[in-house]
């Protein structure tokens, strides 16, 4: 069978977007290190949670439009879907990317199209798939092959609208791999295409979280100061907002998700004299589960020995994405803190050890992730930290 795509990755990104080029005719090969995922996609079934995939995915693999594989196969274009965390120190782990680009090298012929679709810091295209091909195979971008960045820009649970509806941002390392890269995402869907350099696009992803990071930082800076003051700070920033050109955001528990909190690093690592402002809000989001944990304590009493309630375990509502959870972090700071927890999320279910009943019958009940089955849920000692 004649290959027109090949997906390395098929994580929270990479398993819809190969269902979403499948959709649109190619002949897709997903490929995945890990086996237990790659069983379940063979038999149709979905191993993640997000709007309109399952029946999606069971739709294209029974009509072998996609399949999957532990290991990849010739094709004429490559994406590469992999994760890129940030180490303990906080530095861009480039392993993942590294590792792919070893892998497609062996199968890449003369005249192949590789997108990196991974949000990097940027000079990754160039410093690590290119220099790792050309290590192993003495191609170059410029030359022997298409080499183009392409980061993905959606958010669970409404990925593919978003996959076809949002701007898509191509940097090539040629204006050829730009085009060709282009070509492909129109034939996929995708309406709306703006091509530019490879780096250009790098620092584009990197920069579009940085600005959503520093803006959450100010709402949860926001909350702080009225509390000191005794003042509501969600009445405040509803008034504030109703001038025309202020638009502040709001507070919660702290940042999430594989992006938003992982992403500014990039750019404090590359360029850590002219970062501070970046630095500082980084700072203010991660500090947010260790207030959150003042006032569930606070709440509970100090001497109080019942169970606490925790209603959502992800970064968001209505996704099983644990990625960077901040309601983790409180749930970690309350076990250090030896306190019982009696946790619920229906997202989740290997994370809760009780029933929405239990749960909430508890004396303190604290409500992490503003889930839909959470959001009429209200009581004497309901903690809530985004408005609701």
């Amino acid at each position: 069978m004649t290959i027109d795509l090949c997906v390395i990755g098929l994580g929270y990104i990479g398993l819809p977007t190969s269902v979403l080029f499948a959709q649109a005719g190619f002949t897709v090969l997903g490929v995945d290190i890990d086996t237990e995922k790659i069983a379940r996609i063979r038999k149709g079934e979905c191993p993640i949670h997000e709007e309109g995939l399952p029946e999606r995915l069971r739709a294209v693999v029974e009509n072998n439009r996609l399949t999957v594989s532990t290991t990849p196969a010739r094709s004429k274009a490559f994406l590469l879907c992999v994760p890129t965390p940030v180490t303990e120190d906080r530095k861009a782990d480039l392993s993942f990317v590294e590792a792919a680009s070893r892998t497609v090298a062996s199968f890449l012929e003369k005249g192949d199209l590789v997108i990196l679709e991974s949000t990097v810091p940027p000079g990754t295209c160039r410093d690590v798939v290119a220099a790792t091909i050309h290590e192993l195979r003495g191609f170059s971008p410029e030359t022997d092959y298409l080499l183009a960045h392409a980061p993905e820009r959606v958010i669970p649970g409404a990925i593919f609208k978003e996959l076809t509806e949002n701007v898509r941002i191509v940097g090539g390392v040629t204006l050829e791999a730009a085009k060709e890269a282009e070509k492909l995402y129109r034939q996929a869907g995708v309406k709306d295409v703006r091509i530019t350099s490879a780096e250009v696009a790098e620092l584009s992803k990197v920069v579009e979280n940085t600005y959503r990071d520093i803006n959450i930082a100010f709402a949860n800076e926001l909350a702080s100061i009225c509390r000191k003051l005794g003042v509501d700070v969600f009445e405040t920033i509803r008034l504030a907002n109703f001038h025309p050109r202020v638009n502040v955001h709001t507070p919660g528990i702290g940042v999430g998700g594989h992006c938003i909190p992982v992403d500014p690093w990039f750019l404090i690592h590359l360029c850590p004299d002219e970062s501070n402002l970046i630095r500082t809000a980084r700072t203010i989001n991660d500090s947010r589960p260790h207030q959150v944990v003042a006032d569930i304590l606070a709440a509970h009493g100090a001497g109080n020995i019942k169970p606490i309630g925790i209603l959502g375990v992800t970064y968001k509502p209505d996704v099983d994405d644990l990625r960077e959870s901040p309601a983790m972090e409180v749930i970690h700071l309350l076990e250090r803190a030896h306190r019982q927890l009696v946790i619920h999320d229906p997202f989740v279910p290997h994370m809760s050890n009780a029933s929405l009943e239990e749960a909430t019958s508890q004396s303190t009940v604290a409500v992490l992730t503003d889930h839909s089955a959470f959001r009429d849920f209200r009581g004497p000692k309901v903690l809530r930290w985004n408005g609701c």
